[in-house]
């Protein structure tokens, strides 16, 4: 099984604004928050995100889920959701 490694530190502070009490994981309205708030999503194009990353289909971003999403998306554009 592969190990993960360490959370990198500018991901663990933005998904530490949105957690509570020390949680590693985020339900589906606060990771929708914070994708609009953090990344300048719009609904649709967070929820877009959420659905593309959470993984397990298990309607909760962990910690892991959301780093895959700040790697691969980051600060950059996304265009893979936007709604014409």
């Amino acid at each position: 099984m592969m190990r993960r490694g360490k959370i990198p530190k500018e991901v663990q502070f933005i998904f530490d604004k949105y957690a509570h009490q020390n949680v590693r994981s985020l339900k589906k309205p606060d990771a929708i928050n914070l994708l609009k708030n953090e990344f300048n999503l719009n609904d649709a194009e967070a929820t877009c995100m959420f659905d593309t990353f959470d993984k397990d289909q298990n309607e909760i971003m962990s910690i892991w889920e959301f780093q895959q999403f700040y790697e691969t998306v980051g600060n950059g554009y996304v265009t893979e959701c936007l709604i014409t």
